[in-house]
């Protein structure tokens, strides 16, 4: 009985000193992160541009796909999944709205019952139940030639880039069972109201992205960035042909081509003292878009200066790089960087960020970066 007793206290014993070693370990490495967190560098990454440029987008590709490989929580699937019934219904009253002002006839007038149907939706009140009572009258107006007509047109009016995609998506989407694929995610777009922030950590280095959505426009709001290490400012290159019309650009009067806009805008981040010392990035969003827009749409229409093919997709990119380069005071040199993207290209967007992440580190002593 003895032995059998002995026998049952040594693997006890044994235990109780692993679990002791288990503990003093998890003790000293629980030491090392406290003292490594105390040493690690914490930068601020400042993400500019109108709402629509890809701010947002580009802080979810980071989350996704560039740098922490994270999936988002069955909270924010749900959350995007709103967003996106959201854009569906918004994106049709854009085109309906389109249609009746461009005076383009319907293909079937019995789709007139449809499009009063989607007009009175209360997009606050979609879910996968409310949504699927609206399936059937989306997918009757997209099919509609009338309203693909006003789509080919779009340039003409305000749409967002994500409703071809998501309409041509409807028979998915329209599931009451329907989850969201992280493409579909990407595409979603809902304004950014106030200041987001995205965090990444390391052991040796925090990196801070910090997207001030519609405060752009209030310069004084800069003065609480004075330690940014880099400005990620985004435009959207597609829309080359839109005009701000007297009373909507910065003077109240006149017109003024929205690239120029942006590129005035830019002149002036570039002046900023604020961000004296930063790296500035000039991320020109949405080349795929673009693309496509230069085969119906002629640049020498809006750039009389441009004397190039504009069909030529690499010499109307050139073209407008150049705008934007003249606005930037050489003394910036390698500080600033321009980069052409599509943020919703998961490989396109991993490519660019290895390119961008080495410069977006804690600067060194000494650094030819720094301005005076």
């Amino acid at each position: 009985m003895a032995a059998n007793i002995f026998s049952c206290c040594v693997p006890i014993r044994q235990y109780r000193q692993r679990e002791q070693a288990r503990r003093a370990a998890t003790a000293r490495s629980e030491a090392i992160d406290k003292e490594l967190a105390g040493t690690r560098t914490d930068l601020k990454v400042l993400l500019l541009g109108s709402p629509g440029s890809g701010k947002s987008t580009f802080i979810k590709q980071l989350r996704s796909t560039c740098i922490d490989g994270d999936e988002f929580t069955n909270e924010e699937v749900e959350r995007y999944r709103d967003i996106i019934y959201s854009n569906v219904i918004e994106g049709l009253k854009s085109l309906l709205d389109a249609r009746s002002k461009l005076q383009i006839p319907w293909d079937d007038a019995a789709n007139e019952e449809h499009a009063a149907r989607v007009i009175d939706c209360d997009t606050s009140q979609l879910n996968p139940r409310t949504f699927a009572t609206h399936v059937s009258s989306c997918k009757a107006l997209w099919a509609d030639n009338g309203i693909q007509e006003a789509y080919k047109r779009r340039d003409e009016f305000q749409l967002e880039s994500c409703v071809g995609y998501f309409l041509d998506e409807l028979d998915r989407i329209g599931n009451e069972d329907y989850h969201p694929y992280i493409q579909d995610i990407l595409y979603a777009q809902q304004s950014t109201p106030g200041v987001a922030e995205y965090v990444s950590e390391s052991r040796d280095l925090v990196r801070r992205f910090i997207d001030l959505g519609a405060l752009l426009r209030y310069k004084k709001v800069f003065t609480h960035f004075e330690d940014v290490r880099a400005v990620l400012y985004f435009v959207s290159v597609d829309e080359f042909d839109q005009v701000l019309t007297a009373g909507t650009n910065d003077e109240g009067t006149g017109s003024t081509n929205w690239l120029m806009k942006e590129c005035d805008a830019l002149s002036l981040i570039l002046k900023c003292r604020w961000f004296t010392g930063s790296q500035v990035f000039l991320i020109l969003n949405k080349a795929d878009l673009l693309e496509q827009k230069i085969k119906h749409v002629n640049l020498k229409d809006f750039f009389p200066q441009f004397d190039r093919d504009p069909r030529n997709i690499d010499q109307v990119k050139e073209f407008i790089f150049d705008l934007f380069e003249k606005r930037c005071d050489s003394r910036w040199g390698d500080a600033f960087c321009t980069y052409f993207i599509t943020a919703v290209d998961q490989i396109n967007m991993a490519s660019v960020w290895s390119a961008m992440s080495d410069a977006i580190r804690p600067l060194p002593k000494g650094s030819p970066f720094v301005l005076y």
